[in-house]
């Protein structure tokens, strides 16, 4: 599910206050070394750490900001474990003033990644680094952690990213509304944000949905138009993945069985991380079940890919106009 581009401002809500706070005295405080983010999926935290890397890089022009999402940390260091490369890993990994990793929850079980992890900790603690760990649980709710790291996580200012309640949800819409140049009425916005407990990403998306809607019927965003979208929502048609890969093959000028063939070649990759990213948004699929279907892949390969989809979005115009082209073949636009 695509959320809000980050080139968009951060809303700040009740919920995020202290979160964001914490981000701003990691910039600014020389006595905060570390920080780590918790909150549900699609709550804010990529954003917020996002503001975090511009707030650094002005405040810290020729500082190194390296950041990673845990699966694609695990994806790397796997990498140059079979190429023999730690130390040039390690060298890479290491020469920030500030480390970030995301979703460290899925370091879970994995104990060389998690003590490569620690050393670098080490190391860039004597460098006097600065830290950012964000997850889905708190530091004491990590399963499968060493607790040495688990300490770590603990010694740090724990900030806390909470689900929006009903007037942050009004907020919320009124603010992507706004950045979208759209206009939605004070009594849709109520009625969307009463009826939906969702999280930022979600509201986002939803407004999309409705203001693609609204284009489509030719008739404004207004208060019937939103309640029936609202009763149409509570049984949505699912697209298959087998559907969405074979649109993506067609659009790169690949087959099929290539994009799920553990195949590793540049314009393959490409594809397959589009492939595998669409179905993630579109399908909300586990990891697992998605590198199940293209050849056994695991969960980190996965979220590898989903990370480098985002930033193919991001930076790359004709990847872009590729993925809004796969989106209209599968009537799913944005």
């Amino acid at each position: 599910m695509a959320g809000p581009p980050f080139h968009e401002p951060f809303q700040e809500l009740p919920e995020s206050r202290a979160a964001r706070a914490a981000i701003v005295r990691l910039v600014e405080d020389e006595g905060l070394p570390l920080v780590y983010l918790v909150g549900p999926a699609g709550s804010g935290k990529s954003h917020l750490v996002h503001e975090l890397v511009v707030r650094w890089k002005l405040a810290h022009p020729r500082a190194v900001v390296t950041r990673f999402d845990a699966g694609q940390y695990a994806a790397e260091l796997a990498e140059a474990s079979d190429a023999e490369a730690v130390p040039a890993f390690q060298a890479r990994t290491r020469q920030g003033e500030l480390f970030i990793v995301e979703d460290v929850q899925h370091l879970s079980d994995r104990r060389e990644t998690q003590q490569q992890l620690l050393a670098t900790l080490n190391d860039l603690a004597e460098r006097g680094g600065r830290f950012l760990f964000s997850s889905i649980y708190a530091p004491g709710q990590l399963a499968g952690f060493d607790r040495r790291l688990v300490s770590r996580f603990r010694g740090g200012l724990l900030a806390t990213v909470g689900r929006p309640g009903a007037t942050s949800r009004r907020l919320l819409l009124g603010h992507f509304a706004r950045c979208r140049k759209l206009a939605i009425a004070e009594d849709v916005a109520t009625l969307v944000a009463g009826e939906l407990e969702a999280t930022p990403r979600e509201l986002y998306a939803a407004l999309v949905q409705l203001e693609t809607l609204s284009r489509v019927e030719r008739r404004p965003l207004d208060r019937r138009l939103a309640a029936r979208w609202l009763a149409a929502r509570e049984s949505p048609p699912r697209l298959a993945p087998a559907a969405i890969t074979k649109v993506v093959a067609r659009t790169f000028g690949v087959t099929v069985a290539r994009l799920r063939a553990r195949d590793r070649m540049q314009g393959v990759a490409t594809a397959r991380q589009c492939a595998m990213g669409l179905i993630r948004e579109l399908t909300a699929l586990p990891f697992g079940e998605i590198g199940a279907y293209f050849g056994g892949r695991d969960h980190s390969t996965v979220l590898h890919a989903c990370h480098r989809y985002r930033e193919l979005l991001a930076q790359d115009t004709g990847f872009e106009q590729s993925v809004r082209t796969i989106r209209a073949a599968l009537g799913s636009p944005e």
